[in-house]
């Protein structure tokens, strides 16, 4: 490069170098406070994705198992179904006495804490999940 080339790319460094220092281009990211939400959640849809790849069947039994559930609730007359409602709308919409519907939000925040916040869920865990979540267990309120 020539000593005129050399000054002219100086000479325009300095005035691009100028203008971004400016205020109007501090580009700052700026946190989300969501985006641990939406982390877990990327990570629980690539899973259920990876898992429906890899393993079909089990992908499909673990969906019925969970309809089954909530369909289970329902016809106890213990909440309304709804493809669209997410468990903890089901944990909020549950009618049911003092003690009995503290219970069934935990067993939501069990679930949760088993699909986003990546908590072991071994075979004894499980056994445990699904005995307090039999329907049977939860009578509605008036």
């Amino acid at each position: 490069m020539t000593q005129g080339a050399s000054a002219a790319a100086d000479s325009l460094r300095a005035v691009l170098d100028s203008v971004f220092a400016g205020r109007d281009y501090n580009w700052v990211e700026k946190p989300d406070p969501l985006a641990t939400l939406w982390r877990w959640f990327e990570a629980v849809r690539r899973w259920f994705t990876q898992l429906g790849d890899t393993h079909p069947l089990l992908f499909r039994l673990i969906l019925i198992g969970l309809l089954l559930l909530v369909l289970a609730l329902d016809a106890f007359r213990l909440l309304k179904f709804h493809p669209g409602k997410t468990p903890a709308e089901y944990g909020m919409e549950a009618r049911l006495a003092g003690e009995a519907r503290e219970e069934f939000r935990e067993l939501v925040r069990k679930l949760y804490g088993y699909a986003f916040a990546r908590r072991p869920c071994g075979p004894a865990d499980f056994a445990a999940w699904r005995a307090q979540a039999a329907p049977e267990r939860y009578a509605p309120t008036g």
